[in-house]
C-alpha cells in the first residue's frame, strides 16, 4: 500500500513485525491512544512546571507545533520529543509516559530518550536538556525527573514487551518520586473519556468487516449472490472496506477518489456520512506525499474539494447532536449506532484535517472555513464527557 513518501531521517519506521495483523486504520487507532493523553495533558504539564519553577515564566508546546502528526504514513514514530518547554530563558525537551498498568516491577525508559553516546569515551551520557514526566494512572500520581536520575538509579536490560534494551528502574526506587496533584484526577478522567469514544467508534469498523465477511461466506454456503454495485455508496463503500482490509490501494486512485467525492456530496444521514468519510479517508491516505511543487499543484483542486466536504461533515455531525451525549440524523435509527457513525466520522475527518495542515498548509489556509489544526482529539464535537457517559450506558 502506498502510504509513505520519502524516508525522513528523524523518523524510526516500524518493522513489518511491529504492525503485523493491523490494518492502517487499526494502526492509527493504536497511535492515537498516546496522542489523546499527550494533547489533553499540555495545560496540566504547564501548571506542574510552573509550580516547580515559580520564579520563571513557563510555556509548553507539542513538539512539531500545531501541525504535528500523531501517526506517520508507513508506520513509525518520530524521534522528536513529546513536548518542548520554555522555562525562563531555558528550553527543555519533555518525554511523557502514561502508565495504565498496576503492580509493575520496573519502570522502563528508552535508551535514546534518556542518554546519548559520547564519541570519545564511548560512554552513555545523560541528556541534560531532557525531563521525564511520568503519570501513573492507577495511583493518580506523577513524577518529574531529570534523565541523570534515571541513569543513576536504573540499569540497562532487556524489556521483553519492547523487544529491545532500555533503562529499567526498580519500582520500589521509582515510586519514592511520585507526587500528588489535585487536578490530576480530572486530567485522567478526560483521557479515559476520549479513549472510551475511540474504542466505541472503532468497534464500528470491526462490525463492518464482520458483516461483510458474513455476506461473502453466505455466498459460498447458501448460494446467495454477493455483488458489488459501484454505482451506489453502499457498494463503493464495501469495495473500499475490502481493499483496506487487504492493505491494497486501487491502481486508478484518482478515479476512485473522484467517485468518493461525488458520493460524499450526496451523503445526508449519519450512516451515509460515515460510509463516505471512510471511503475518503482510505483513498486520501493511499495518496503518496507529494515530493515536488508540480505534484502539489496537481493536488490542489481535489484537496480543496475534499476540504469543503470535511467542513460539511463536521457541520452535519454537530447538527445531529441531540444533547445528553446522543446523536441522531433525520432517519430515526438506533441512537447507539448513530452515535458510532458520528464519532467515527469525526475521528477520520480530524486525521485528514491534520494531515492536510501538515503537508499542504497553503491549501488548508486557503479553504474558507477550514478547521484550525487539531489541538485535542475529538475537538470537533462539543461535550465529549457527556458523550462518553452515554457511550458507557450504551455498551
Amino acid at each position: 500500500m502506498s502510504r509513505q513518501g520519502k524516508t525522513d531521517p528523524r523518523i524510526t519506521y516500524a518493522k513489518s513485525s511491529d504492525i503485523k495483523g493491523r490494518t492502517y486504520l487499526e494502526y492509527r487507532r493504536d497511535m492515537k491512544r498516546k496522542a489523546i493523553a499527550e494533547l489533553e495533558a499540555i495545560e496540566w504539564i504547564r501548571g506542574v512546571l510552573q509550580k516547580a519553577y515559580p520564579e520563571s515564566q513557563v510555556r509548553v508546546e507539542k513538539s512539531g507545533g500545531d501541525r504535528f502528526l500523531w501517526f506517520l504514513r508507513g508506520g513509525g514514530v518520530s524521534r522528536e520529543p513529546d513536548y518542548v518547554a520554555t522555562i525562563g530563558s531555558d528550553k527543555y525537551k519533555i518525554e511523557f509516559q502514561y502508565a495504565e498498568k498496576a503492580n509493575i516491577d520496573f519502570y522502563d525508559f528508552k535508551i535514546s530518550k534518556v542518554s546519548k553516546q559520547d564519541k570519545e569515551t564511548n560512554m552513555r551520557l545523560a541528556k541534560e536538556d531532557v525531563l521525564i514526566l511520568y503519570i501513573d494512572k492507577t495511583e493518580g500520581q506523577y513524577a518529574l525527573l531529570p534523565t541523570v536520575w534515571i541513569i543513576q538509579n536504573g540499569a540497562i536490560d532487556e524489556v521483553a514487551a519492547w523487544r529491545t534494551n532500555a533503562y529499567r528502574v526498580p519500582a520500589v526506587k521509582f515510586r519514592t518520586n511520585f507526587k500528588q496533584d489535585e487536578t490530576l484526577p480530572l486530567l485522567i478522567q478526560r483521557i479515559d473519556d476520549k479513549n472510551t469514544l475511540l474504542e466505541f467508534q472503532h468497534a464500528l469498523y470491526d462490525k463492518v468487516k464482520r458483516d461483510l465477511q458474513q455476506k461473502i461466506e453466505d455466498t459460498v454456503l447458501d448460494g446467495v449472490d454477493f455483488r458489488l454495485i459501484p454505482a451506489t455508496l453502499e457498494g463503493f463503500f464495501e469495495a473500499c472496506v475490502i481493499l483496506e482490509a487487504m492493505e491494497r490501494c486501487p491502481d486508478a486512485l484518482d478515479v476512485w477518489f473522484r467517485k468518493a467525492l461525488q458520493f460524499a456530496d450526496e451523503a445526508a444521514t449519519l450512516e451515509e456520512v460515515f460510509r463516505a468519510s471512510f471511503c475518503l479517508d482510505y483513498l486520501y491516505f493511499c495518496k503518496p506525499v507529494p515530493s515536488s511543487a508540480s505534484e502539489r499543484a496537481q493536488a490542489d483542486d481535489s484537496l480543496r474539494r475534499l476540504g469543503d466536504i470535511l467542513c460539511t461533515f463536521v457541520e452535519k455531525v454537530n447538527e445531529a447532536y441531540l444533547g445528553e451525549g446522543r446523536f441522531q440524523s433525520k432517519h430515526r435509527k438506533d441512537l447507539c449506532e448513530e452515535t458510532r457513525y458520528a464519532l467515527f466520522t469525526i475521528n477520520v475527518v480530524e486525521d485528514m484535517i491534520q494531515d492536510i495542515w501538515h503537508y499542504y498548509p497553503k491549501i488548508a489556509g486557503s479553504i474558507q472555513g477550514f478547521p484550525t489544526p487539531i489541538r485535542r482529539i475529538y475537538q470537533s464535537i462539543a461535550h465529549p464527557t457527556e458523550i462518553a457517559k452515554f457511550v458507557r450506558e450504551c455498551v
